[in-house]
């Protein structure tokens, strides 16, 4: 019989360390050579001993349960407490900027509860980028079948018509030409910017909702890898991004292919959970707009313009304060006191709950980005 996974339970002393061993094997070894300067970084060697077995020192949380096999694939499983080792710590670098990070806060699936487990994020210490080191190999289940719910017919024109502040914002600072959607869903705001005459080419993972992009008229690619199609079309006058980049597994290869494929003055408009938001402070794990483990990164704005001035992309406009903003904020004090599944079937009090604290601090969190979601508009230089 396969010996199960080990798993590790911290002392109850917060940053306390835990002990495993490990055999000595070249496979054992190749696996500690494989994460050094990967997402886990070897910080420190404390001892060294003629040892047949290498001891792991994992720093851990307060209360934390971690298995091991969910650090890396090729993490041997076959493990044991030993003592005599060679002592190694370990913690996660952030993926952006390679800067030392700090335990952030552990959820669970509360939105949906389509799968069990507690997942781990870890803030940058530097750009204070929000992310999950370990992304879930069944990452897919937690995406269930209703996750973009169908249209109704008669939905369909009252969908295309929400959609057109947004495409009047990119509208705003730039011509119709060539726009690339990465993660359009069903393709309402595809279906809206080709209307206005812009070439939309989609990208996107789910082999459903590009059945039904094509379905609408516009270009569909599935892909799972939108910086591995970017550099095959011709260059581009936009790329938006509708709250899909905090889903990316690698959303920095992304923004650097978008930053290659634009022409010079082109637009690059996206939205996403602000994680500098009041909300997220107040509730933490609970914070529906965390939504764990499907939001992979959650960037603050400032890390993104960094990120993007690097492209030679300049912000020009930066929101909390859009129609859909609004709605999230409404959605976050709505559903981020609920017990899960958060997004369950509408309980009425969650609406006067969300409208009261939506109206109350509403002007508040959209004075200095303090609201659930940021829009912001970037523009590729001329020279």
């Amino acid at each position: 019989m396969a010996r199960p996974p080990v798993r590790l339970h911290a002392s109850s002393r917060p940053q306390q360390a835990q002990e495993i061993e490990i055999g000595a094997s070249a496979h054992n070894r190749s696996w500690l050579d494989a994460i050094n300067g990967d997402k886990w970084r070897i910080t420190r060697r404390i001892e060294h001993a003629p040892a047949r077995k290498l001891r792991l020192v994992m720093p851990q949380e307060d209360e934390q349960r971690i298995s091991m096999g969910a650090l890396n694939p090729r993490m041997p499983t076959a493990m044991r407490w030993g003592a005599r080792a060679t002592v190694i710590q370990m913690t996660p670098t952030c993926p952006r900027c390679g800067g030392a990070a700090s335990f952030a806060l552990r959820a669970e699936d509360r939105n949906r509860m389509a799968g069990r487990g507690q997942f781990e994020y870890w803030r940058c210490d530097a750009c204070g980028v929000l992310w999950l080191p370990d992304i879930p190999q069944d990452l897919g289940a937690h995406y269930p079948a209703d996750y973009h719910p169908s249209l109704a017919p008669s939905e369909l024109e009252p969908a295309i018509a929400a959609e057109q502040p947004r495409v009047d914002l990119v509208a705003e600072h730039v011509e119709p030409g060539q726009m690339v959607e990465i993660g359009p869903s069903q393709g309402i705001f595809a279906l809206a910017a080709a209307r206005a005459g812009f070439d939309v080419v989609a990208m996107e993972m789910d082999p459903d909702c590009c059945r039904q992009v094509t379905d609408r008229g516009v270009r569909a690619i599935h892909t799972a890898a939108p910086q591995e199609e970017l550099p095959k079309l011709g260059p581009s006058r936009a790329a938006v991004l509708w709250h899909v980049i905090e889903h990316l597994p690698d959303p920095w290869a992304v923004l650097r292919a978008i930053g290659a494929n634009l022409e010079p003055g082109g637009v690059l408009a996206l939205a996403t959970p602000n994680p500098d938001s009041f909300q997220f402070r107040a509730f933490g794990a609970r914070w529906v707009h965390l939504d764990a483990p499907r939001h992979l990164t959650l960037i603050p704005l400032a890390a993104l313009r960094e990120e993007a001035a690097r492209q030679d992309l300049a912000l020009v406009n930066a929101t909390a304060s859009d129609r859909v903003g609004l709605g999230l904020n409404r959605l976050g004090w709505q559903r981020s006191f609920l017990r899960p599944p958060a997004l369950r079937p509408d309980p009425r009090f969650a609406y006067t709950l969300g409208e009261v604290f939506g109206r109350t601090l509403g002007a508040w969190e959209a004075r200095g980005l303090r609201g659930a979601a940021y829009t912001a508009v970037f523009v590729k230089g001329t020279a």
